[in-house]
């Protein structure tokens, strides 16, 4: 099927159309003129675009550069002079931007007069001439302008005499109006490389009254010039005032103007006024805006006849402005209003032109502007010579004197209304863009012109020069002649861009002269050139044409020799050769002397005109005495007209069809009889086929025509006897550089080679027999000759092809051979991962595929054959063929030849399979096994008609063989468009047939088929029967080209099989993905409907850039049906479950999940190309949204995601990053009760499926991302999502599971492993080497080793092979208990050397030393490890007493352990140390109660002593007096104090620390136990002081703190804050004065952090005011302390004062070091104490 032309998608675009109309899609030429386009404020008026791509966007007209140099949006205003033209501007990318004027045309960029601003340069800001040589006119200056803004306003300002240029409000240049400046189109745009600006605020202004009419004159009025235009209102009583020119005109010319009422409803425009000064007599075009009636052309004062009014239009009534145009031709008045004709009218006989104005009437006051007199005399123009000419494609077509066709399309044509066969057509032809021009000829119909089928004759630049080339399209196998010109022509064309072409057609020759030639430059013999259209074309290219010459040939062309009639009046007519047969009512023959043949194949055709609707004429051959035959159109007795072939005479016979309604109203006609020597005739009319006939009593007879009724008229009658079989075909073929792929036969039409690895170029020769002209590639070349091919380019693999012509002497018959030679990819894997290719969706090796078709399952092979679209030898659009890969898992396949190539009867398009288990086609032997009957039936595409036939294979499928010669299929009725889709119907014993047209045939023998009835018609149809889930009922699906679904049944009424739909559905089509031709595998096993789509992606954007291959597939899918609720019926379509084997390593697993919105993402660091992602999710009711964000990076991805509220499945590719494969995909997707879901996704490489609820919803597109983009992501919106299981698997690439390995490699390897030698090796090596030989061998053998299964086994060995050698000693020594030595390096070696005793270094091991090996340092014997005696404590025996309990005396090991001896014999436990309470023992177990310190003014208490157990007192306490305050820098007295820790006097008797960590004989023993006997510091546990912890910041103030307040208030009241134990302390610190108010910012960290000595100096130096020196320490004495330090002055007073004596005899103090807790209590000390206060001398 042709999908770039003739798919649903006509009908898709058809129904853009629609929207379009409707206002529901933008166009590209923007709406009617008015304040505003869209969102952009303008009155261009009828923006049409320019190379450039325009987009409406809120802020303005988006204008993005396309191909073109600039890109610009022109209207459809014309000015000339008297305006501004200003836009505000806003750059997205880019610098420079236009604004044009003096455009010769809207859709041309020139010539023009342009503005260009460049935001960089002001040199580039310029007026100058575009496409008029080019001149700068005028540019800016420096610094007249900021650069480099985003925005800006600029105005061009047209005055009389000037150009003006302005930037914001500034004029930056201007410059004189060229001479040669007439003005044209306004527009503006966008101009270089990447620049995309937005335009707001765009609008023509005028500065006054613009117009061409010269000096105009008052009549009766008051006229009145401002900038809005020409103000006219009445001076007199008069109703009317005119303002009249001096220009006078008669006829061709036109008169155009805007107006704007200010009153009253009248406006005139005045011609042919007899004089200027009186207002009668005159004609003229009154327009009323109140009176569509009264808006009319009359004479004024002549006789007031009128001539035409606009009483049946339509225009808007009761506006203010109007643009207004009067038009006068040779014959005709034209009045338009708002630029839509509203009547015309024949001129009056009493006109003979006169002078021009414009003016007012019944009192009306208006305004007019721009008001243009044009002269449209015609020179000759070209629609005098052509007829109407008609535009296909978007083209620029120029009514005057010449046609300028321009390159919007590929294929740009012009095609005039002129329908003939033999005529001259020549023209002056200027290459104004590109060099691809000529005429165009045979066109079917002129709106076809852009379809295949019609001929061209153009010239065209190739790297040789130029040449002529005439060829008919799509048909090149046919005609493709070229001719490399002469060099002096070529160096013509070159320096002038121009030449003169001449075509010249006479019957069956074609003609064409370069340059006035007077032999024809080419000239060829073309018998099948069909009558048609003609007019001139281009390709990639822009032409103006002028100087067009148009004459027909009305002689009679013939091959035969006429005769004067056998009855009837015959002769040559005008036109051709005629038959008069008016008076009579039977048949006239004309008869030629040559007869037709009865034993040689023949080919007699003719075109005919029949210009009566009752004629009847024809063609007659095999005339004798009492019998003819004759093929017809009968108008004449027929009642709707019939096409038939007939045998008259004796036995009259005749077969077929009725007229349409179009051929029955048609004069003209092509009729054509192919014979084929052994009594079968085939009918063709205009290319399509009528009949076939058989009669083997055919004898031959003479050749004649055929009228009745009325004058028939014929030419271009020939009769061409068919060359045999053979006598065209090559003989042979010789390659050098390539091999074919199969030995070279007779016959073929298409012979495939692949080149050698590395060749750029292969020559071949090819050779046919004598006498027969050979061309390759439209060049003659003897047979024999050598003709070098040039492959494809680097990195770019697949065909190559030449185009091999042969005809026979006169010309008249030809055969096209095609040459293609692959260059192959160097292996399998540059093949399978170039260019973005999928990797397990199913592409073709090389080349453009679509469609799949004709797939079905062999069960004698256990195959499944699966045949696609494709032209292989591009990856572009190409003659169709069919594809052909076997599969037997519907994952992994085999690439085959081609099945089918194109023939005569034309491309391979869309067809079928099936398996004839019957034989009922008769292809198959009956002793054939009945599984392996398989048939193709294909469309064979050709613009002259619709064909069909079978095809079979006699090798099981590895080539295919159509059948009978091509024998085409017979149809009652003309199917049109086929695509045909045909199956056994079991229930009513026929086969069936369905069409793309909507017919449905039947037939018994597969070759005839007959009409039944008519169903829903589009293409590619598939038809299958479906049992519905869960039940018994079976139900037919009518598949219609992927899109949509019909389900109903097939049934048999009147004797017709008809389809009744009963329901429809969407299909995963292109309504909601890519997918399109849906087919399935015909008598597939266990009645499975497993069905494959193609992936119709934008072709325009090829996803390969080396071009070596187009176009995917779909996995498979299996269909199922499923009954809803409503009683209607929907088909899944999931996966096959055999894609399951491609699943690899588990990328992510989970299970019973909750995902939260905006949680972090679950998949974070999971990375994919190639995924199955299947998952099963709860939404609670909250969540609007869910889904995966796939390939993401760069903040791109593509969404597969669940819309809620719509119960939408969705595929987003907005983020994606790419302009072509963009957009959002839907189908529905129900939310079930309970709000579980199923999602599964297949993410290929461009290639993403997403399949709901088990295939309920199937989603399949195509997407492009950088293959670096590979992260993933889930995500839930509005509530959480629970995954209930989600699995995501890593693909196996299909291709690496099913691939072919070369084994050449390893068995090269294992050939050397077989030739090693054992001896002189090491034996571990020499293992190694046999079993990596054992595993290569077993993956050479293995029937289907994968690559990296033999890759794998390859470098194994050669790698064992590489280490095969001698002993390599260790280094390290290997040991046991008695012996050490060096072993093999090599795997799996035992030989030793040096071995030797071990020598150890001790004769004991120690606690902590073992006996070791001084050599090789194995450990002999290990250490002893812990010894309990040499680490035992006695703990004394304590007594119990009333309150506590005592213990035995016992020893403690360093270990915990407990030993009841010193020799740790026996160990005990604590408990067995513990003994009870003594309740008479009261030692130990006393408290002191009421006790209370004494302080500055009250007395205290020592407290009564009680035992602790039994309460009873035991000493009554004492009363301590008053304390009197220290004198300054005297000693601090400390009260006992037990709740604080402080109070203890020094002079208390001292007591043993309980301390075990200070030993007497630290130095620090004595300041600890002085400072904790007097309270001053306590241990940090019971036992343990931790002399070298440091001390903290906060702990620091709490001394300081607890120091100021017991000198200064004689106790310690501060307890530890509520929320840092710190702060009381800090507060009372700050608040004294004792430390900064900044400490009480610090954070818990600073508070927390070890104090520096130096800050600790600090602190503790506020606790006192005055220190009294005793030593004498001079500033900067102290080494690492030097006075300005921080700091400095408390550290030297505490040295002078004998607080500090620093670590050295220099008196080093570390200021930045931590101090530790012996060191602070030393300080406290010497600070509580001044007698502990320490003399230095400083050395």
């Amino acid at each position: 099927m042709n999908h770039t032309k003739q798919r649903v998608r006509s009908l898709l675009s058809l129904f853009l159309v629609l929207l379009t109309i409707f206002g529901v899609l933008p166009i590209n030429v923007l709406a009617d003129a008015g304040i505003s386009e869209g969102n952009w404020k303008t009155n261009l008026q009828n923006v049409a675009s320019v190379g450039a791509t325009l987009t409406d966007t809120e802020q303005g007209m988006r204008i993005t550069r396309g191909t073109a140099n600039d890109a610009w949006a022109m209207g459809s205003v014309q000015k000339a002079k008297n305006f501004t033209l200003e836009t505000d501007v806003t750059f997205v990318s880019g610098n420079v931007v236009n604004l044009i004027i003096g455009a010769a045309t809207q859709t041309a960029n020139n010539p023009s007069r342009v503005f260009k601003f460049d935001r960089t340069k002001f040199n580039e800001t310029k007026l100058f001439n575009y496409g008029l040589g080019w001149e700068t006119l005028a540019s800016s200056t420096e610094n007249s302008f900021t650069t480099g803004e985003d925005s800006y306003h600029l105005k061009l300002e047209v005055t009389d005499d000037k150009i003006i240029a302005y930037v914001g409000n500034a004029a930056i240049f201007q410059t004189s109006i060229p001479s040669d400046y007439t003005g044209g189109y306004v527009g503006v745009g966008v101009a270089e490389e990447g620049s995309t600006a937005i335009f707001q605020n765009t609008y023509i202004k005028s500065t006054k009254w613009n117009k061409n009419l010269g000096t105009v004159g008052a009549l009766d009025a008051t006229l009145t010039e401002t900038a809005e235009g020409l103000h006219v209102e009445k001076s007199g009583t008069k109703t009317d005032a005119w303002a009249m020119s001096a220009v006078q005109k008669d006829k061709n010319f036109s008169l155009e103007t805007d107006v704007t009422f200010e009153s009253g409803n009248v406006v005139n425009l005045i011609f042919g006024a007899a004089a200027t000064t009186a207002q009668n007599p005159s004609f003229v075009y009154k327009f009323d805006r109140s009176n569509r009636k009264e808006t009319k052309i009359f004479h004024f004062g002549g006789n007031w006849a009128e001539s035409g009014n606009a009483s049946t239009s339509n225009y808007e009534l009761n506006k203010n402005s109007y643009k207004l145009k009067l038009e006068v031709s040779d014959t005709t008045f034209t009045a338009s209003v708002d630029q839509t004709v509203v009547f015309t009218a024949s001129i009056p006989t009493d006109y003979t032109g006169g002078y021009i104005g414009v003016g007012v009437a019944d009192n009306s006051v208006a305004v007019f502007q721009n008001t243009m007199l044009y002269d449209t005399t015609p020179d000759n123009p070209v629609d005098f010579v052509l007829g109407q000419l008609t535009a296909v494609g978007t083209v620029t077509v120029n009514d005057e004197t010449s046609v300028t066709v321009s390159k919007t399309n590929w294929n740009n044509h012009v095609v005039s209304e002129q329908l003939v066969r033999n005529f001259t057509l020549e023209s002056d032809i200027e290459f104004v863009e590109g060099a691809d021009a000529g005429f165009i000829l045979g066109c079917k119909k002129a709106e076809e012109a852009g379809s295949s089928g019609w001929i061209g004759a153009k010239v065209n630049k190739t790297s040789d020069g130029y040449q002529l080339r005439v060829f008919r399209e799509g048909y090149t196998n046919e005609l493709d002649t070229r001719e490399t010109l002469p060099t002096d022509v070529a160096e013509k064309i070159s320096k002038s861009n121009t030449f003169h072409l001449k075509l010249c057609v006479a019957g069956d020759t074609i003609s064409v002269y370069v340059n006035n030639s007077t032999e024809p430059t080419v000239q060829v013999k073309y018998f099948a050139y069909p009558i048609g259209y003609i007019g001139f074309s281009t390709c990639g290219c822009t032409a103006k044409y002028s100087n067009v010459s148009f004459t027909r040939d009305t002689e009679f062309h013939t091959n035969l020799k006429k005769v004067g009639g056998k009855t009837g009046v015959w002769s040559t007519v005008n036109g051709g050769f005629g038959g008069d047969n008016s008076e009579s009512t039977s048949d006239v023959f004309a008869l030629f002397d040559e007869t037709a043949a009865a034993d040689k194949a023949w080919i007699f055709e003719g075109d005919m005109h029949l210009e009566n609707s009752k004629a009847t004429g024809g063609l007659v051959f095999g005339y004798g005495e009492d019998i003819w035959y004759g093929a017809n159109i009968d108008r004449y007795s027929a009642e709707n007209g019939k096409a038939s072939l007939h045998r008259g005479g004796t036995n009259p016979q005749s077969n077929g069809k009725d007229l349409s309604s179009e051929q029955y109203a048609q004069k003209d006609f092509n009729l054509r009889v192919v014979y084929d020597g052994k009594g079968n005739f085939q009918y063709s009319l205009d290319g399509a086929p009528i009949a076939v006939f058989r009669d083997t009593d055919f004898k031959g007879g003479q050749l004649g025509l055929s009228a009745l009724g009325a004058n028939v008229t014929f030419n271009n009658v020939y009769y061409h006897e068919i060359p045999s079989a053979g006598a065209l075909q090559l003989i042979n073929l010789v390659l050098e550089g390539a091999k074919l792929d199969e030995e070279f036969s007779i016959g073929k039409d298409y012979y495939l080679a692949t080149a050698e690895t590395g060749a750029t170029s292969v020559t071949f020769k090819p050779y046919v027999e004598e006498g027969i002209k050979l061309f390759v590639n439209g060049k003659r070349v003897n047979s024999g000759d050598t003709v070098e091919l040039t492959l494809r380019n680097d990195g770019c693999y697949g065909y190559s092809t030449a185009t091999i012509t042969t005809g026979d002497e006169n010309g008249y018959f030809t055969k096209t051979v095609t040459l293609a030679v692959l260059k192959p990819a160097p292996d399998e894997q540059t093949l399978r991962t170039i260019g973005n290719r999928p990797q397990f969706h199913f592409t073709a090796p090389y080349g453009f595929i679509n469609d799949p078709n004709g797939m079905l399952y062999n069960a004698a092979t256990e195959e499944y054959h699966f045949f696609y679209q494709a032209y292989p030898y591009s990856a572009n659009y190409g003659p169709k063929h069919w594809g052909h890969a076997t599969t037997k898992d519907l994952v992994t396949f085999e690439d085959k030849l081609i099945a089918l190539f194109p023939d005569e009867n034309g491309d391979m398009w869309s067809g079928s399979g099936f398996i004839d288990y019957n034989n009922t086609a008769e292809l198959y032997p009956d002793e054939s096994d009945p599984a392996s009957r398989m048939i193709l039936v294909y469309y064979a595409y050709k613009i002259s008609g619709t064909n069909a036939g079978l095809a079979y294979t006699e090798d099981g499928g590895e080539t295919w063989i159509k059948a009978q010669n091509s024998r085409l299929l017979s149809f009652d009725v003309a199917p049109g468009h086929i695509d045909p889709k045909v199956l056994w119907l079991e229930k009513y014993q026929t086969w069936v047939m369905f069409t793309a047209g909507g017919n449905i045939y039947t037939s018994d023998d597969l070759w005839t088929w007959k009409f039944n009835s008519r169903d829903v018609s589009l293409e590619c149809p598939d038809m299958f029967e479906l049992k519905v889930d869960g039940t018994e009922e079976t139900k037919w699906v009518r598949n219609v080209a992927g899109t949509i679904y019909l389900v109903g049944d097939i049934v048999k009424e009147d004797g017709k099989i008809k389809f009744k739909s009963e329901s429809q559905g969407v299909y995963n089509g292109e309504s909601y993905g890519m997918a399109y031709a849906t087919q399935h595998y015909m008598d597939a096993p266990g009645g499975r409907i497993i069905s494959v789509s193609w992936l119709c992606e934008n072709v325009v954007k090829q996803l390969d850039p080396t071009g070596t291959w187009t176009g995917a597939m779909t996995v498979a899918m299996e269909q199922t049906l499923h009954k809803k609720a409503d009683g209607s019926y929907i088909m899944y379509s999931y996966p096959v479950e055999e894609l399951k084997s491609l699943r690899g390593r588990s990328i992510y697993s989970g299970k019973n999940i909750v995902v939260k919105p905006g949680e972090d993402n679950i998949l974070a660091g999971k990375e994919a190309t190639l995924a199955d992602i299947d998952g099963n999710f709860t939404l609670d009711e909250n969540v609007t949204e869910f889904g995966f964000k796939l390939r993401t990076g760069n903040d791109g991805y593509i969404a597969i995601k669940y819309d809620v509220a719509k119960q939408m499945l969705t595929a987003d590719y907005t983020h994606s990053g790419d302009d072509t494969y963009n957009g959002t995909r839907t189908m529905p997707m129900t939310l079930p009760k309970d709000r579980t879901v199923s999602l599964r996704i297949l993410l290929d490489n461009i290639v993403v499926e997403s399949f709901g609820n088990e295939g309920e919803a199937a989603i399949s597109s195509v997407y492009y991302r950088n293959s670096s983009y590979q992260g993933m992501e889930f995500y839930t919106v509005g509530g959480n999502t629970t995954i209930n299981s989600l699995s995501v698997y890593e693909m196996t690439p299909s291709w690496v599971a099913k691939e072919t390995v070369d084994v050449t490699a390893l068995n090269e390897a294992i050939s050397e492993a077989e030739a090693a030698k054992e001896e002189g090796h090491c034996k571990a090596s020499w293992s190694a080497l046999q079993t990596a030989l054992a595993a290569a061998k077993d993956a050479a053998n293995a029937e289907n080793p994968s690559r990296t299964e033999v890759a794998n086994a390859t470098t194994a060995l050669k790698n064992a092979l590489a280490n095969l050698a001698n002993h390599t000693w260790k280094e390290v020594w290997s040991s046991d208990e008695t012996n050490h030595w060096h072993d093999c390096a090599a795997e799996g070696c035992t030989e030793k050397t040096a071995e030797a005793n071990h020598e150890p270094d001790r004769n004991e091991p120690t606690e902590d030393d073992a006996v070791k090996c001084t050599v090789c340092d194995r450990t002999l014997q290990a250490e002893l490890g812990h010894r309990h005696t040499l680490h035992l404590t006695l703990v004394p025996a304590v007594k119990a007493t009333c309150k506590a309990e005592g213990n035995i005396a016992y020893y403690r090991c360093t270990c915990g352990k407990l030993f009841k001896d010193e020799t740790a014999t026996t160990e005990i436990t604590a408990a067995e140390t513990v003994e009870s309470k003594n309740p008479n023992n009261h030692d130990g177990g006393t408290e002191v109660r009421n006790a209370k310190d004494a302080t500055y003014t009250e007395e205290g208490y020592t407290g009564d002593t009680y035992c602790h157990g039994c309460g009873a007192m035991l000493a009554e306490g004492k009363v301590i007096p008053k304390l009197k305050k220290p004198s300054s820098g005297g000693s601090v007295k400390l009260p006992v104090s037990p709740n604080a820790g402080v109070g203890k006097k020094p002079e208390d008797e001292k007591k043993e620390l309980p301390f075990t960590d200070v030993p007497q004989t630290a130095w620090y023993y004595e300041s600890v136990q002085n400072a904790w006997a007097a309270g001053l510091i306590d241990g940090v546990t019971a036992t343990k002081f931790k002399p070298d912890d440091t001390l903290t910041v906060a702990q620091a103030i709490k001394l300081a703190a607890a120091l100021y307040q017991m000198e200064h208030e004689g106790e310690v009241t501060l307890r530890n804050g509520s929320v840092n134990w710190y702060d009381s302390y800090v507060s009372y610190a700050v608040a004294n004065g004792i430390i900064e108010k900044d400490y009480a910012s610090y954070t818990a960290a600073q508070m927390n952090a070890a104090i520096t000595r130096a800050e600790f100096v600090h602190i503790f130096h506020g606790a006192e005011s005055t220190y009294k020196a005793i030593n004498q320490v001079a500033d900067d004495a102290i080494p690492d302390v030097k006075t300005g330090d921080a700091f400095a002055s408390e550290i030297y007073e505490f040295y002078r004062a004998g607080i500090l004596t620093g670590s050295d005899a220099k008196g080093t103090f570390h200021p930045a070091d931590s101090i530790k807790r012996s060191e602070v209590a030393t300080i406290l000390l010497r600070m509580f104490e001044t007698s502990a206060r320490k003399s230095i001398s400083l050395s």
